[in-house]
């Protein structure tokens, strides 16, 4: 049968030879999940959709942060990788606009290669994102230097440059002395307790913010005739306010700054936009 001895095999070569089939196995399975997501992200962004990824060392509670904010059920477990791919879901906190959140893999350090490599489609998502949450574990002693893992792994796929918030987890476990010495030596960090939903609303509070600080809020003027950049506006953008003109439309826009090259010979400016604004 599968997984018995051949002709002249030890029990080590048959583990061996077991443990192959696994990393096979595997392999294509992560393969399969990289062509999934890749597909998914794509339809993302021809949308305007705000992209948070949770990374941070194994075990410090991302999964467990994820179901607190969205009311999902995420798989969660205290073990090494039980977020194999990339979990993500819809997070209501800011009116108007959609907002994403994922769960990553959970870094450990001094992670192979071979790894980096196999886990390259659960990583896009912290690639392709626009903010991340470094999940730290306040209960383990050695939280700063998993701090400096985490940073270096992000480095080595290049997103280390991307807005990062540090958020503190697990503080339910600490005495209010050693939460307030953390507060004062990582002041522009927050601090929560993802499993009690303790300081969620303060989370939430510094996402909005940055949220807000990757929009622009503009004034178009477009004209009749183009149809193609119309659709991409209502496609792309929020639209606050509508005026129709006898030629063509005035528009007040919130949109992703990403956007701004392709709108900006619509832009009304100056005198332009006084005139034109309609709010």
């Amino acid at each position: 049968g599968i997984g018995t001895r051949g002709p002249g095999e030890t029990k080590l070569e048959v583990d061996r030879r077991k443990i192959r089939k696994r990393i096979s196995f595997l392999e294509k399975k992560i393969y399969q999940i990289g062509v999934q997501r890749d597909t998914q992200r794509k339809k993302r962004e021809e949308r305007n959709i705000f992209k948070i990824a949770l990374v941070g060392y194994t075990n410090s509670g991302k999964s467990t942060l994820l179901n607190a904010a969205t009311d999902s059920d995420a798989y969660v477990e205290d073990r090494l990788f039980s977020t194999l791919d990339s979990t993500t879901r819809k997070l209501k906190i800011y009116p108007n606009s959609e907002v994403l959140i994922s769960d990553t893999v959970g870094f450990i350090e001094k992670l192979p290669h071979q790894l980096i490599a196999s886990f390259k489609s659960t990583l896009e998502e912290v690639k392709r994102s626009d903010l991340l949450l470094l999940i730290v574990d306040v209960c383990n002693t050695d939280f700063e230097n998993n701090i400096y893992s985490v940073k270096e792994v992000l480095k080595e796929i290049g997103v280390w440059q991307k807005p990062v918030l540090l958020v503190f987890n697990k503080i339910d476990k600490l005495s209010r002395g050693e939460l307030n010495s953390l507060k004062i030596k990582y002041k522009n960090s927050v601090f929560i307790s993802a499993l009690k939903r303790s300081g969620l609303p303060e989370l939430y509070l510094r996402i909005k913010k940055m949220i807000e600080r990757h929009y622009l809020n503009i004034i178009v003027k477009i004209p009749y005739n183009e149809n193609k950049i119309m659709s991409f506006i209502y496609n792309n953008c929020q639209v606050l306010r509508r005026r129709d003109l006898v030629d063509s439309t005035i528009l007040n826009l919130n949109v992703n700054s990403k956007y701004y090259s392709i709108l900006s010979r619509y832009i009304c400016r100056g005198r332009e936009s006084r005139e034109a604004n309609i709010g």
